[in-house]
């Protein structure tokens, strides 16, 4: 392989991840061996990282630091993952990392294995309506009004949504700062979100046992999750000039007036 052809494979990396190995390879014209022996390279200088119990990777920040920062999800995942880890063993149990897009809200980082968790389908890279979490719902209850509306109309196929209910819960997470949800009697959960120039960039969240439910998990977890929020939005903000942030922390494209009209 030459260093051109290296080179190249790594702006597509950073312009892509969090990619799968096999997505990767063929992107980039290379056999999975060939992948593998260049992801392993990258890793091994400290660009690029595996995504904890998942098949995908992506760019460190000192890979960002050599391609342009043209992926939002990447630049930050790259950021929040040290983050992400050390609020996991701090609370000793699972904490997360999500973000939105116009399709739905996808889990990205996790600080265990999300098998010990089998309420919900919390793997790394798995998409989930927004309705369907409190994560989802953090993002949402920070989305723009119309926006909000478009995505209800967009996915009420799947959930049975009630506008004015939606709008009340989201008045509640503005707030309060926070989600909460209750996943029956053996697991819950607790949201923020992390906040950039007044937008939900990502959501931190907190997974635990029912029983904690009785020892207030918003007294127990919410100074923590806060303070990994601020710290994640420094680190962007410290990452990435002025000028850059606008394009990376745009909100998810609207859904065309098309899609309107045809509810």
């Amino acid at each position: 392989m030459t260093l051109s052809s290296g080179l190249r494979a790594l702006s597509l990396l950073a312009e892509t991840a969090p990619v799968l190995l096999a997505d990767f390879a063929g992107a980039a014209g290379l056999t999975r061996r060939q992948a593998q022996r260049l992801i392993d390279l990258y890793i091994a200088d400290g660009c690029a990282v595996r995504i904890a119990h998942s098949d995908y990777v992506m760019l460190t920040p000192a890979g960002m630091a050599l391609m342009p920062a043209t992926n939002p999800v990447g630049a930050i995942l790259s950021l929040s993952m040290p983050v992400v880890a050390e609020l996991g063993r701090l609370f000793g149990t699972m904490v997360s990392l999500s973000m939105a897009t116009d399709a739905g809200m996808t889990i990205w980082l996790t600080s265990a294995d999300p098998g010990n968790f089998a309420a919900a389908d919390l793997r790394p890279g798995r998409l989930h309506a927004l309705f369907d979490s409190v994560s989802g719902l953090i993002h949402l209850a920070h989305c723009p009004p119309a926006w909000r509306l478009a995505l209800a109309l967009r996915q009420r196929a799947g959930a049975n949504i009630e506008m004015t209910r939606l709008d009340d819960f989201a008045d509640s997470i503005r707030e309060t700062g926070h989600g909460l949800a209750v996943l029956g009697r053996n697991a819950g959960a607790l949201a923020v979100p992390v906040m950039i120039d007044a937008r939900c960039v990502a959501v931190l969240a907190v997974h635990f046992a029912g029983h904690v439910m009785a020892s207030d998990p918003v007294a127990l977890f919410r100074p923590g999750l806060d303070a990994a929020a601020d710290r994640i939005a420094a680190d962007v903000q410290q990452h990435y000039p002025p000028h850059i942030l606008p394009g990376l922390l745009g909100l998810p494209p609207m859904p065309a007036p098309a899609d309107l009209a045809a509810h």
